[in-house]
């Protein structure tokens, strides 16, 4: 059985959840005397939350409920299991995070999956600025929009972005020198990425099927579309690899 952590009060200072991420296969009783880091202040989990098991879910999967728009960190160092958060969190969000599965329903705060060196991720709503810095291996999945810096000084892993891209096209990729990303909603780069004279579309289509062991359905337009792919960032010889969806192919 997993576990569900409901919040008991709306949060004022900010709420450190770093912690839970060691947590996902411990006992409801350690769950609940983690110390969590509340402004200024540790408080024990069991203070912040309800916390009750879940016997809808597997062992190793940790449900979070309330309004976390205050909690920082989520998933941040996560390594194992799985964390799903009924609601918008705030900044850091998968920072570093190693192995697991982080779900997170609503919006993200900035600093988002900072040097993820494994694992994978969905977000449901928006992120902003500083998404998927340094980032190293991994799979992130944005079903919303993303603004401000994206995948800055990228070196592996894959970011998708469904949604739009609703800042300038410079700040894709910036210092990227390995990694892949692929847009929809945004129909030009940067010129520090030049278009290649090929795009293995056997890739991405394996890379869709393999989204769907994660619960995540593509459009099948996907499929048969048309991807222009781009490599850079030629200002460090990168060769990182970003893929603009352009429509169908006729």
């Amino acid at each position: 059985m997993g576990a569900i952590l409901t919040l008991k009060k709306y949060l004022s200072p900010f709420l450190d959840l770093e912690p839970l991420s060691h947590l996902t296969n411990s006992e409801l009783n350690d769950i609940a005397n983690a110390r969590l880091r509340y402004g200024k202040n540790l408080v024990a989990a069991k203070e912040v939350f309800d916390i009750v098991k879940d016997i809808d879910k597997a062992p190793g999967v940790l449900t979070l409920r309330g309004n976390l728009e205050k909690a920082i960190f989520v998933g941040a160092h996560l390594s194992e299991g799985r964390i799903i958060v009924n609601s918008s969190v705030g900044f850091c969000a998968g920072k570093e995070m190693s192995g697991g599965e982080l779900r997170i329903l609503g919006d993200v705060g900035i600093n988002s999956f900072e040097g993820m060196e494994n694992g994978f991720a969905y977000v449901r709503g928006n992120i902003t600025d500083g998404f998927g810095l340094s980032m190293r291996r991994g799979v992130v999945f944005v079903d919303g929009s993303v603004q401000g810096q994206i995948c800055a000084s990228m070196r592996g892993g894959t970011v998708i972005i469904k949604g739009d891209v609703t800042d300038d096209e410079c700040n894709i990729g910036f210092g990227m020198s390995r990694g892949t990303i692929i847009l929809t909603g945004l129909s030009s780069i940067s010129g520090d990425f030049l278009a290649a004279s090929n795009t293995d579309s056997t890739f991405l289509k394996y890379l869709f099927t393999q989204l769907k062991e994660h619960g995540i359905g593509v459009p099948d337009t996907w499929y048969q579309g048309k991807f222009l792919r781009m490599v850079g960032d030629r200002e460090i010889a990168g060769i990182g690899e970003v893929f603009i969806y352009e429509g169908v192919a006729l």
